[in-house]
């Protein structure tokens, strides 16, 4: 298999309600008002969505997250899912979406609409910002230590222009932070800050110091709730979660997402040199497109790299974010 194929996943977490041109709507709002206080009752409530999921030839299960937490790892059907973390509403109610294990060669943009259809037909879509969406991703032959140091590389420092294409609520989430920024060891801030404002080798010397994947997974990432989430490294999906992306609503926002993903890993593991300071305004971008053409035809970046900070999150809560 080529080394520009990928496998890959999203979570896409939001707020909805029956669609109001339901001609069961009133019937399900009763059992949605019931579902509120009853995680049996919006279990049954989300079997709507994968039964109608499953007349359109997408296979999808609802899953139990509360009892089941990896129930998502590695599955070849897509999830519905409660998430305690979701906050919602009066008369809206907290779901999560989630893809089945994809390839990046797939013709998986026509899934993506498919599901988002079925989504729109039955449902209202809202998001809050206790909602987030979130890419995992793996190499087709699973992540090697230099794999992993050329990502973490990457990462750091590319950390300031890709901040230019987030919505700035995500940048300062206190569950998304820059893993830097999260970090309690002083020895990361240390080098991370000498980096940025002299030499990005000193960051590239102490990534370099660990001598296997799972000591610089627990390194980079000391908690999950980070904006790179190396910790499936040491057990469970095997993938490197990227947990920064704003709430989609709809498949063109979650194309746009997954395709910047994929292709930050892509460019991160296959071209980018590293070099000791930023090679100047518009190279991230431009490496990213460079990235694009050289994946499969459903990796798609947005013509306008602006349409990636498009999605605000309607309601202002605070304090919450996703397991």
């Amino acid at each position: 298999m080529a080394s520009n194929t990928y496998y890959f996943g999203i979570e896409m977490e939001m707020v909805v309600k029956p669609h109001p041109k339901r001609r069961d709507q009133k019937k399900w709002a009763k059992a949605s008002r019931s579902a509120k206080g009853d995680n049996a009752e919006l279990l049954r409530l989300y079997e709507t969505l994968a039964k109608a999921l499953g007349k359109d030839n997408i296979p999808c299960k609802v899953i139990d997250k509360v009892r089941r937490p990896d129930a998502g790892a590695g599955t070849d059907s897509w999830l519905v899912m409660t998430d305690t973390s979701i906050i919602a509403s009066k008369d809206w109610y907290p779901m999560e979406v989630v893809s089945r294990k994809l390839g990046s060669t797939e013709r998986w943009r026509d899934e993506f609409e498919k599901v988002w259809r079925v989504i729109d037909d039955n449902f209202e879509v809202n998001t809050n910002d206790s909602c987030g969406t979130h890419v995992h991703l793996s190499p087709w032959f699973g992540w090697s230590l230099k794999q992993v140091r050329k990502l973490s590389k990457s990462v750091f420092f590319w950390e300031a222009e890709m901040g230019q294409y987030m919505p700035p609520e995500r940048m300062i989430y206190k569950y998304c932070l820059f893993n830097a920024d999260a970090s309690k060891d002083p020895k990361l801030h240390s080098v991370y800050t000498a980096a940025k404002d002299k030499d990005f080798r000193t960051i590239y010397e102490w990534i370099d110091r660990f001598g296997t994947e799972r000591e610089l997974a627990q390194a980079l990432s000391q908690g999950r709730e980070v904006a790179w989430n190396f910790r499936n490294l040491l057990g469970g999906t095997g993938s490197v979660e990227f947990r920064r992306a704003p709430q989609v609503k709809t498949a063109r926002d979650a194309v746009n997402w997954a395709s910047f993903v994929i292709t930050f890993v892509h460019r991160a593991l296959e071209k980018v040199p590293f070099a000791a300071s930023h090679p100047g305004d518009g190279q991230f971008w431009k490496q990213l497109q460079i990235g694009a053409r050289e994946l499969g035809d459903d990796v798609k970046l947005p013509e306008d790299p602006a349409e990636l900070r498009g999605n605000k999150a309607n309601v202002t809560i605070t304090d919450q974010e996703n397991e």
